[in-house]
């Protein structure tokens, strides 16, 4: 990498994994090994390599790294991060995530090794690639007398060996010390592994905040059978999560936690438990300093969350502070009824967190804050106070996701609708989003219906699209349309319907302030429905169509679709990647009608022909994704900007042996993607933008072409002697004779250019960039004061 010489501060870079052989046909893993330079340099603060390779790097020499992350970063021997690491004499934050692949890693067993005097956090993240568990053994040793912070997220390591953690402040540990593919060891049976969870928990056990994930505390009760836990003397913030099952050696792991002061206890109860716990014992810190207890996360109330809680309050002495942190579920026991019976047990110990600033702040600003959340989000605020019981109730906007609701029933969203609806009937929702979930849910139409009657000024709606049988259990595609006071808003600005159906409206279409709409996979009951549903939208500026092209509702018949508007000035036909993006046979044509429009955006083929019907005087800029069938060259020969694709290229070469192309007269900027072999094509277009100013030009090479293929570049357009000035060739991977044509030919001919741009994109060549620049300054320049500068 060339540009390490340039004296680079960060540095992030993901080898490729893959080559494929001289036959093109099988691809083989590969390791991309990082220049030697690397190693030496004098600038970087923060480095970054993935699925790289790291030989023997010889000499080391780092003064300035204060960051590195190596995620699946390919070793030639384990010894070599304990060399790079003690390289960097300012390292504080090291980020490990082992690359487990046994062809690459071989088959040995390894010793990796992390010594550093100034490291002060590390991370082994947890990993959800593929290969997540390895058969190849590896031994991580961390040696780091100055760690504060140190994260083990996942099984990467056999075992874990730990020393001079003396100023340990937090560990987060979700690993369960496994053995082999990952699974719980019994340490009464393994000897060795019993003896390394020792020696891990005692070089943590000065920590003051640990995090112990639920695998994490089942291994501490395996070890607690057959050994002794540390104390941890200096623990004075603990976060748990447990399972149900293991609450019995709850008190003995608080035990060992002396001087505990804060505990966040989450529990994990499996609906069906015939697991019976007692908590009977009372750790010491109960007598002394445990304040704060927090259950967290309560999805139902029943005995089992009561015992726990009671346990708590009937024996911890100096608690002030039991904080029942339930969510948004349904129970059968309301919150108010949890608050209460806890408070029988015991008077004025149990209470939802206490009012702080935010919760004195008026009521206008704390709604106008939730409005920015979820829904979801908001109701959770609910358990907090008495003052945010209702709070959620008052805001004015809904973001829900039907999909979120427990078990996704239909009856608890409509009960959520209907409790929202009635809290305030004269209130008024300014931003509506719903997500209706993939299944039907009957009701929740008249729902939206009534959400409509309360003014939104923002309305998006994803219907459902799949209808469940209840006598056969079995799904079918499905349409919901949207209800018909929709279409006679006087409050809507912005409106998205997604797989919606819109019926044709009775009547007329009345949206007098809607300047925004976007449509996808939207399935118009006829033709003629866009057109009125747009015709109805007197201010209009802005509209994203994405074509409904799934056949079961579309049809098989010719259709049209209009966009008539005297206001839009912006239309997007992105680019979709949805269902059946270019799979229709139905065909269809896109009318277009807009003589204010400036913007367009044709990225997909989702119409068999697009037809301007009067030339588009205000358009500034187009970008163009189409291989259109119907060309429509004339409508948008006023442009000012232009982008254009491969394939739209490909289509404007084959009209051009036919016919001919229009001037774009106004065409100042030009972006545009060139085939290799359609190269020839260029001078012939660039004589039809006469008035060019600017080009940015990415030519797509194949490297094996027929001779039939090989391009000429000799005719000279008009625009190169009056007014090209700029000129980019944009994403150069290669440099070889076709490279070096195309910018001579610029060079040579364009006679008030002012600017040639190479831009040189990192990839291994023969050439380096200082050698290609060298080599095109050299031609000789038919504008004298031309320079040739790096992107």
């Amino acid at each position: 990498m060339k540009m390490i010489h340039r004296g680079p501060q960060h540095l992030d870079f993901e080898s490729f994994t893959e080559y494929r052989d001289h036959d093109d046909t099988f691809l083989y893993p590969f390791i991309d090994y990082v220049p030697l330079n690397l190693y030496t340099s004098r600038t970087l603060v923060s480095l970054k390599l993935t699925f790289s390779g790291l030989e023997d790097p010889g000499f080391v020499s780092l003064p300035c790294l204060k960051s590195m992350t190596l995620v699946k970063v390919h070793f030639l021997y384990a010894a070599h991060l304990e060399k790079l690491v003690s390289g960097c004499p300012v390292l504080e934050e090291l980020t490990l995530v082992r690359n487990m692949d046994p062809i690459l890693v071989g088959t040995d067993e390894k010793i990796m090794r992390v010594r550093s005097g100034s490291l002060k956090r590390f991370r082994v993240p947890l990993w959800h690639g593929k290969l997540c568990r390895s058969s190849v053994k590896c031994t991580l040793e961390i040696d780091a007398p100055v760690l504060e912070h140190m994260t083990l997220g996942e099984d990467q390591y056999h075992s874990v060996m730990v020393k001079n953690l003396t100023s340990l402040f937090m560990v987060d540990l979700g690993i369960k010390f496994a053995v082999k593919f990952g699974e719980f060891v019994d340490p009464g049976e393994d000897f060795s592994k019993r003896n390394e969870i020792r020696y891990f928990l005692s070089g943590i056990s000065s920590v003051k905040h640990m995090i112990i994930s639920e695998k994490t505390v089942k291994v501490l009760e395996l070890y607690s059978n057959v050994g002794m836990i540390p104390k941890f003397n200096n623990l004075s913030r603990l976060e748990a999560m447990f399972p149900c099952h293991s609450l019995h050696f709850l008190p003995a792991f608080l035990e060992c936690c002396p001087s505990l002061k804060h505990l966040i206890l989450e529990i994990y109860y499996p609906i069906e438990t015939e697991n019976v716990y007692q908590l009977a014992n009372v750790p010491g810190c109960f007598l002394s300093t445990l304040e704060c207890v927090q259950l967290k996360r309560i999805h139902v109330w029943g005995e089992q969350e009561m015992e726990v809680a009671t346990y708590f309050l009937e024996n911890a002495a100096v608690l002030k502070k039991l904080t029942l942190s339930l969510i948004n579920y349904p129970r059968y026991v309301s919150d108010e009824e949890i608050f209460e019976e806890s408070c029988k047990t015991f008077s004025n110990m149990v209470m939802p967190p206490r009012c702080d600033r935010i919760s004195e702040l008026p009521e206008s600003l704390l709604t106008h804050i939730l409005s920015f959340l979820p829904t979801s989000h908001s109701v959770e605020t609910s358990v907090l106070s008495t003052r945010w019981k209702n709070l959620w109730l008052n805001v004015p906007s809904l973001d829900l996701n039907c999909d979120h609701f427990p078990y996704r029933e239909g009856y608890v969203v409509i009960s959520f609708f209907d409790r929202l609806l009635q809290f305030d009937p004269d209130s008024r929702l300014l931003k509506v989003k719903v997500k209706c979930g993939s299944v039907e849910i009957k009701g929740l139409k008249d729902r939206i219906s009534t959400v409509i009657q309360r003014g939104p000024q923002v309305l998006d709606v994803e219907s459902c699209t799949k209808y469940l049988d209840p006598d056969t259990q079995t799904y079918s595609p499905y349409l919901e349309f949207m209800p018909l006071n929709l279409y006679t808003s006087k409050t809507l600005v912005s409106l998205k319907l997604t797989r919606s159906g819109v019926e044709d409206p009775p009547g007329f279409v009345c949206m007098p302030c809607l300047k925004s709409m976007t449509l996808v996979a939207v399935h118009f009951r006829d033709d003629v429905t866009l057109e009125k549903l747009v015709s109805g939208c007197p201010v209009l500026e802005e509209l994203t169509l994405i074509r409904d092209i799934y056949s079961c509702f579309v049809g098989e018949v010719d259709r049209s679709m209009s966009v008539r508007s005297g206001s839009l000035k912006r239309l997007r036909v992105p680019l979709w990647y949805g269902l059946s993006c270019s799979s229709s046979s139905a065909k269809c044509r896109l009318e277009i009608d807009a003589p204010g429009l400036e913007h367009m955006v044709l990225g997909e083929d989702q119409f068999e022909s697009i037809v301007v019907h009067e030339k588009l005087t205000s358009l500034f800029m187009v970008d163009l994704n189409i291989k259109f069938g119907e060309l429509f060259l004339y409508g948008i020969s006023s442009v000012g900007h232009m982008i254009i694709s491969e394939k739209t290229l490909k289509a404007l070469e084959l009209y051009s042996r036919v016919e001919l192309i229009p001037k774009f007269n106004n065409l100042s900027r030009l972006e545009a993607v060139f085939p290799g072999n359609l190269l020839q094509f260029l001078p012939a277009f660039l004589e039809c933008c006469p008035n060019l100013k600017h080009l940015i030009l990415e030519v797509v090479y194949l490297r094996e072409m027929d001779e039939e293929d090989a391009f000429e570049l000799t005719n000279v357009p008009g625009c190169f002697l009056s007014t090209l000035e700029c000129v980019e060739l944009k994403r150069i991977h290669d440099w070889e004779e076709e490279e070096m044509r195309v910018a001579t030919y610029f060079l040579e001919n364009a006679a008030v250019l002012k600017k040639l741009t190479l831009s040189l994109t990192d990839y291994p060549r023969l050439i380096s960039d200082e050698e290609i620049f060298v080599e095109v300054n050299k031609v000789t320049k038919r504008s004298p004061t031309c320079q040739i500068l790096p992107d």
